[in-house]
């Protein structure tokens, strides 16, 4: 009997006063089925008697298989026990009742971790689609860097996951929090793992150069286990459903994208009530941001630095890019520096005299890049050459070597000339 026939039946008898015949002929049932419900004190406990009396014959067999083979699945056991002319007819419903009495549970359990203020931040990428730039189709992704205790977000979209996209949205990260905690945590990134993973991965060396920098500790995720950055894992999920869910109209071009990052991370994720702390993570962040350790006065270096060789059309391609050079460095290998607006390539100076006006042009050039963003310059010159190679008086070279060697490092390559690696060999 249904709990809601005995309820009903109880009602119409002690509220509507009906007799047995009346509740008999009002819910069409049977009146022994009246009689029964009217002399039950509580309501009716559904149970499988039927059924699992059926399959009683047969529960030695089952755990004989199941012994045997652990990993047999109901269907298959129920194939065994109805074979022969006294095998099991029933369904294979108790059949799967009986095995999830004698297995034991499956599944991982997990342990919550309670993150501290100013202790963690989870980092990862996501996937957003395609963006069609030009005539070049780009593939858009996420970075997401979620505090742990606090759960304030910082959110960036990216054209490429490289190495120098990882690290730049990373610090971007950090200056948005205004400090950095004292781990930070990742998965299987190509950026900050060379190889294996967990407690036995190597990390990046340029990596490891940028968590010194910011004095972060970091904790490399075992391989295949998401579970182990679950805040940043839902960040990146709340990011594609709340971010970027219905928004195709609206997301055209790339400056939609890098509108729609600050915006919604300050109107909205950062704002909301969140469901696992039960706080605006605005607000849990005013508690942590004193925790957090303060950033260091020098910035940390984020540009790409790559070896390219310009092409027959004096051409050099970066990130789905191609861009000109001066036709005299066709074939020649050259350093490439790049960050997420500009694109600098440096080579050889010294190998002409520089005039007066030339001079002052590359020294606006390295005065406004001062402390404001990254150059590489290549030359054959020793810096106390420098002043014969402008034509002017040796303040001008002394200004320009100080502003390089600011933050700067020189790097001096010895070793045979790159260009003698392709001299055909002379024949006695």
């Amino acid at each position: 009997m249904k709990v809601s026939l005995w309820a009903e039946i109880r009602r119409l008898y002690e509220v509507e006063g009906l007799s047995q015949a009346a509740i008999t002929r009002r819910l069409h049932c049977h009146h022994r089925t009246v009689r029964k419900a009217l002399g039950m004190v509580s309501p009716p406990t559904p149970t499988r008697e039927t059924s699992e009396n059926v399959l009683d014959p047969y529960h030695a067999q089952i755990d004989t298989l199941v012994g045997k083979y652990p990993e047999l699945s109901a269907v298959r056991v129920l194939e065994e026990i109805t074979r022969g002319e006294k095998g099991y007819r029933g369904s294979v419903y108790p059949v799967r009742r009986y095995l999830r009495k004698i297995r034991p549970t499956r599944g991982r359990v997990y342990q919550e971790v309670i993150y501290e203020p100013g202790e963690a931040m989870q980092v990862d990428w996501g996937d957003c689609g395609r963006l069609t730039i030009g005539q070049t189709p780009r593939r858009v992704s996420v970075f997401v860097a979620v505090l742990c205790y606090s759960r304030m977000c910082y959110i960036e979209f990216s054209l490429a996951q490289r190495k120098g996209d990882f690290y730049r949205a990373l610090v971007h990260a950090l200056e948005f929090f205004q400090g950095s905690p004292r781990k930070v945590i990742f998965d299987n990134l190509k950026a900050a793992v060379l190889s294996g993973a967990g407690r036995y991965a190597c990390l990046h060396p340029e990596f490891l150069a940028l968590c010194g920098h910011f004095c972060l500790e970091p904790i490399a995720c075992a391989a295949r286990d998401p579970e182990s950055k679950g805040i940043v894992e839902d960040g990146v999920r709340y990011v594609k459903h709340s971010a970027l869910a219905g928004r195709s109209e609206e997301l055209v071009t790339w400056e939609d994208y890098r509108r729609l990052a600050p915006q919604w991370r300050d109107e909205v994720a950062n704002v909301r009530l969140h469901a696992t702390t039960g706080e605006r993570p605005l607000d849990r962040f005013q508690k942590e941001r004193d925790r957090l350790r303060p950033l260091p006065p020098l910035p940390f270096d984020t540009d790409e630095v790559v070896p390219v060789v310009v092409s027959p059309l004096a051409r050099v391609r970066y990130d789905a890019n191609r861009y000109s050079v001066p036709p005299a460095l066709v074939r020649k290998p050259v350093t490439l520096r790049a960050n997420a607006t500009e694109v600098w390539i440096v080579d050889e100076l010294g190998y002409l005299p520089i005039d007066k006006r030339g001079a002052d042009l590359l020294f606006q050039v390295v005065a406004a890049r001062y402390e404001s963003g990254s150059i590489v310059i290549s030359t054959n010159q020793a810096f106390r050459d420098w002043g014969t190679i402008f034509d002017v008086n040796n303040t001008l070279a002394t200004a320009m070597i100080d502003r390089l060697m600011h933050h700067g490092e020189a790097i001096v390559i010895r070793g045979d000339s790159y260009r003698m690696k392709d001299k055909p060999t002379e024949q006695p």
